[in-house]
């Protein structure tokens, strides 16, 4: 369930960064006749755009896979030594 619901988040997150493409300044190049055949933009927006297609590879690939609870994940990653008790409970914070 939690995997899922991230994914989903994730996935929406991604999608609407898709969709305002529109904010990006399109610079083009064009042929002899005036049909667009590249285009120019910031190297930030071009990296931005490379990072948002990975992860929505990484969604498609994954989309399978069981689901976990967020107790679970917690736990695996205390296992893992990823998560200490008080990073899993911010209010036993010092």
């Amino acid at each position: 369930m939690f995997h899922h619901s991230l994914e989903r988040n994730n996935l929406s997150k991604n999608v609407c960064k898709l969709l305002k493409l529109e904010k990006f300044k399109s610079q083009y190049i064009v042929n002899e006749k005036g049909k667009k055949t590249s285009a120019i933009l910031p190297i930030e927006e071009y990296e931005e755009l490379l990072e948002d297609l990975h992860d929505l590879a990484i969604v498609a690939e994954r989309r399978d896979e069981p689901t976990i609870t967020f107790g679970e994940l917690k736990e695996r990653l205390r296992k893992n030594g990823l998560l200490t008790l008080q990073q899993s409970n911010p209010s036993c914070a010092a």
